[in-house]
């Protein structure tokens, strides 16, 4: 096994590619240096160019994890009931036919994990097309690619550093979108990836406020859902646009229940920009009757460099991804 002390963590998503080099430390990461790059899959042989990039931003221990955030992925999550002969082939007759896709143009890799009297699968297809310009690319300029994995993986692992938890929903809060998973005895039993991120709440309060953009992100991490703070009509129109999320933690429940007729998570955990609204997790509480906690994953990281959040929307995937051993 390498000791590897410096890792390169790429994450890779719809539109662009954030870059950031760890020095693992005792219990945390130490942020090094960071880059990031607009990114199209519509132009894939550019990234030979961010390779090269990329390479200028790095450590001279070129090793390096990856995290795909980017919807091209599939990622499918089901039971298996029963004791079937062949799990494997169980698993591509179910991906085929769900996703009328021909294996041979994806990189196929799976997980089986028993859970009470269940296997649960975590299947994930990536086009090869673009993996390999992707690890060809990055091989090239010397990267010494250690292991690539999706999202769900690294915030799994980053939440679980975080909590001793058993089952829970973790609700994760990103610039464009929202991932909303849940964990039971350490395996991921669902997945959902939605369009309500932290930008359509800003944008949902400007409208209804009247008010620019860059003021509705203010009072949202300013005040929130802080009722102490705000007017009743400022409230309610900030919980109407919360709703939104709420209405897909509803699906997301529901979804499970269907699924897998069991108990209920114990509790619900906010990640990501959630983080930044004041009383989110006092008002999901309420809204679900379920302990809602906030949890950060710069908890795990430390760094002397001034960070343009902005830019970097997926850094609490690549610290989940950074902790990787």
């Amino acid at each position: 096994m390498i000791d590897v002390k410096v890792i390169n963590t790429i994450a890779i998503a719809e539109d662009k590619i954030n870059h950031a080099v760890f020095r693992r430390e005792k219990g945390h990461l130490k942020l090094l240096n960071y880059s990031y790059f607009d990114f199209d899959f519509n132009d894939i042989d550019r990234f030979k160019l961010i390779a090269k990039d990329l390479k200028s931003f790095s450590d001279r221990d070129l090793f390096t994890n990856i995290t795909f955030v980017a919807r091209e992925t599939i990622k499918e999550i089901f039971p298996i009931k029963g004791n079937p002969k062949d799990v494997k082939m169980d698993v591509i007759e179910h991906i085929k036919d769900a996703y009328m896709v021909e294996l041979a143009d994806f990189y196929f890799d799976y997980t089986i994990s028993s859970v009470g009297d269940l296997m649960v699968c975590y299947a994930v297809l990536f086009p090869k097309k673009i993996g390999e310009v992707i690890f060809r690319e990055l091989t090239k300029e010397g990267f010494k690619l250690i292991t690539a994995e999706t999202d769900c993986d690294s915030y799994k692992r980053g939440i679980l550093k975080l909590r001793d938890e058993n089952h829970f929903l973790l609700l994760h809060i990103r610039r464009m979108d929202s991932v909303f998973m849940i964990f039971k005895d350490g395996v991921m039993m669902l997945e959902r990836q939605v369009i309500n991120g932290f930008s359509d709440l800003v944008d949902g309060i400007s409208l209804q406020m009247g008010i620019t953009p860059e003021n509705a992100e203010e009072y949202l991490v300013n005040k929130g859902l802080d009722k102490m703070k705000s007017s009743d009509d400022e409230y309610a129109i900030v919980a109407s646009v919360v709703d939104r999320l709420s209405m897909q933690i509803q699906r997301t429940l529901d979804l499970y229940f269907q699924t897998y007729r069991g108990e209920p998570p114990s509790n619900i955990i906010i990640t990501g920009l959630g983080v930044k609204i004041p009383d989110l997790d006092r008002y999901i509480s309420e809204l679900f009757a379920l302990p809602t906690y906030k949890e950060s994953f710069m908890k795990l990281m430390e760094t002397e460099i001034d960070l343009d959040f902005r830019k970097l929307d997926y850094l609490d995937a690549m610290i989940c991804l950074g902790l990787e051993e």
